[in-house]
Order: structure tokens, then sequence, then C-alpha cells
């Protein structure tokens, strides 16, 4: 999982690379779940999701002390 406050379709990049060094190192069978916790779009929302979909990337709206939704349309 990452964090980030304003989220841009290289963070999602990045973190696909990321998630692909550690699936070649993790056990075999292991399930891995990645997700991003935003608060700003840095740029079309279309675009964020799209790229996220593509990469299997569960993307986390943030929005206030407590409130969260869940990204995917």
């Amino acid at each position: 999982m990452e964090i980030k406050t304003t989220l841009r379709t290289r963070d999602i990049k990045d973190m696909t690379e990321k998630i692909e060094k550690y699936r070649a190192q993790a056990p075999s069978g292991k399930t891995i779940i990645p997700i991003i916790i935003y608060t700003i779009e840095g740029e079309r929302p279309e675009k964020l999701i799209n790229t996220a979909k593509l990469h299997s990337i569960m993307l986390i709206k943030h929005y206030g002390e407590y409130e969260f939704e869940r990204i995917d349309q």
C-alpha cells in the first residue's frame, strides 16, 4: 500500500514496478493486493482509473478524517 496526497499516473506506474519486483521475490502462492490511497487527483480521474485497472491496482480516495471510497469507475 502507498499513500499519496496527489495521485498521478507516474505514481501508479512506479508502484507497478515495485510490485513486480516484490512478486519476483515473494513466496509462491502469496496473494498481493496493491492499493494506493490518495486525496487529490493530479490528472483526469478517468486516466488514473484506467491506468490503475490496467495494472490491477486498487484506488481508494480519502475525503475526511475517516471517510474513504474505493474508486473504480
